[in-house]
């Protein structure tokens, strides 16, 4: 179980992480956050839909991992079985946190009980001195590139709502013999698209988000593939 305490040079002088291949800690996720920056290598490999907050309405970008809750076909016994991986995946064992006295500042905090942490490893967090060493600096910068990406795919996402382009999709599939539906997702709607007006559909142009647009529309292709997948596991 996940013990995620913000760093402090004190309590963590020590505390060194480990790197490792090892994503045993979202084997059990089957869709994974992705921002738009990714798209394009994302979509050579996995599915990429849209799922809906039924509390608040709120779209977000996903890559697909499995075909049911629990399911994660792409996390073996050690490795990644696949050559890209999410960048969602990149900060572990590190997060973000808001600080209790001022929630608009971000704190990085780390989770104690990962396998990676603990004394005497491979990179240490702070120095003799608690001086964030070079390493630590380096993850913390790569987490708030992430987080501003984060921040942009929001804004795509949201404007693909707003141009009433995401459609409600079944995605069927066979494995073994046997009829299995995706549903509950949403993809772009190629026909509205298509008949968006010449500003819309050249705002999107300018803000660059055709690439993205279309990333996602081919990576549906990717559905078979990850059947094959669950069935080559299964044998």
């Amino acid at each position: 179980m996940a013990k995620i305490t913000p760093l402090n040079k004190e309590t963590h002088l020590n505390l060194t992480v480990d790197r490792s291949k090892n994503y045993a800690h979202v084997k059990g996720e089957h869709l994974l956050p992705v921002v738009v920056h990714e798209f394009s290598a994302l979509c050579t490999e996995f599915p990429i839909v849209y799922v809906k907050n039924s509390d608040t309405g709120q779209f977000q970008a996903v890559a697909v991992m499995g075909f049911e809750t629990g399911e994660n076909l792409f996390c073996g016994e050690d490795t990644w079985q696949a050559s890209y991986v999410p960048s969602c995946l990149h900060a572990y064992p590190f997060r973000f946190v808001s600080d209790q006295n001022d929630t608009k500042n971000m704190m990085i905090a780390v989770d104690e009980e990962s396998a990676l942490v603990g004394e005497g490893g491979e990179h240490r967090l702070f120095d003799s001195e608690g001086v964030e060493t070079e390493y630590l600096k380096n993850r913390g910068a790569s987490m708030m590139r992430h987080l501003e990406h984060s921040e942009i795919t929001k804004g795509f996402v949201n404007e693909l709502s707003a141009l009433e382009l995401l459609i409600q999709k079944n995605l069927n599939v066979d494995i073994n013999g046997s009829a299995v539906t995706i549903g509950g997702i949403y993809t772009v709607d190629e026909k509205k698209l298509n008949e968006l007006d010449t500003e819309a559909f050249e705002d999107l142009r300018k803000r660059g988000f055709l690439a993205a647009i279309y990333a996602q529309m081919i990576s549906i292709n990717q559905v078979p593939r990850l059947a094959k997948l669950k069935v080559d596991i299964s044998k």
